[in-house]
């Protein structure tokens, strides 16, 4: 532990807004957006020369290894809200709303060991023979939207009907979209 270097640093960014309007007093429409970025990254090195209890071919002669992480979330949604009377003892809330997500991973990594060097902890410095390099690419895109709509009959029955789409990059051409309802 005294020889081998090993660093991790983090950074993140989160912000979120949301704004609502009502421009009669029986309608109201409100909208958010969030923002969420993570930067990450990972270094290891040990350097030529470390000592192990047993000969260690990827270890003795060196070793180094980066990792880098980024992934950038972006959520959004409007709602609109509207309620009416439609009699003295009836009344209704009705609910459209659309919602919208995102997000964006890559990651890269290099490894490699056998130090050429002494002290200089570069992948130019290793036997490129032992060089891997690595990267993932993630992309994820959701949407949905539905209808809400709820009767208040007499202050004693209640209506509620829902329908809803929902959508999803993370499925299957034939899967990507669903319907879902719901009636009480």
């Amino acid at each position: 532990m005294y020889n081998r270097k090993w660093e991790e640093d983090r950074g993140r960014f989160l912000s979120s807004g949301n704004v609502r309007y009502t421009p009669m007093n029986w309608l109201d429409i409100e909208a958010n957006a969030s923002y969420d970025r993570l930067d990450m990254s990972q270094e290891e090195i040990y350097p030529k020369g470390y000592r192990t209890l047993t000969p260690s071919s990827t270890t003795n002669n060196g070793r180094l290894y980066e990792y880098r992480r980024r992934t950038e979330a972006l959520n959004g949604s409007v709602t609109g809200t509207a309620r009416f009377s439609l009699s003295e003892r009836v009344q209704n809330r009705t609910q459209l709303r659309y919602l919208y997500e995102n997000e964006d991973r890559v990651d890269v990594s290099s490894s490699g060991y056998r130090f050429a060097v002494k002290d200089v902890p570069t992948f130019d410095n290793i036997d490129q023979t032992t060089v891997r390099a690595g990267s993932y690419m993630r992309t994820i895109r959701a949407d949905g939207y539905f209808a809400i709509t709820n009767f208040d009959i007499y202050d004693r029955y209640i209506v509620d009907a829902l329908i809803r789409n929902d959508g999803s990059s993370l499925f299957g051409a034939d899967q990507r979209r669903q319907w879902y309802y719901r009636a009480a």
